[in-house]
């Protein structure tokens, strides 16, 4: 979401999330909600970008690289 002149992003650590399958049911759940809602409200216009600061547990990351 642009904010000013510079790109304000939605950061996932305040959503706990220990394996890859918890992470990705998160992203899909509580990311895409927010950023809907933003949409919705007109907040975030159709096409811009709506940015994210991932976090991956020890465990996550591991999994992703099996």
């Amino acid at each position: 979401m642009k904010f000013h002149a510079s790109h304000l992003s939605y950061c996932t650590n305040i959503h706990p999330a220990q394996t890859w399958k918890q992470t990705e049911t998160m992203l899909r759940t509580h990311v895409l909600g927010v950023r809907d809602r933003l949409r919705e409200s007109g907040k975030l216009p159709e096409g811009e970008p709506f940015a994210i600061g991932l976090r991956l547990s020890a465990v996550a990351a591991a999994e992703l690289l099996e």
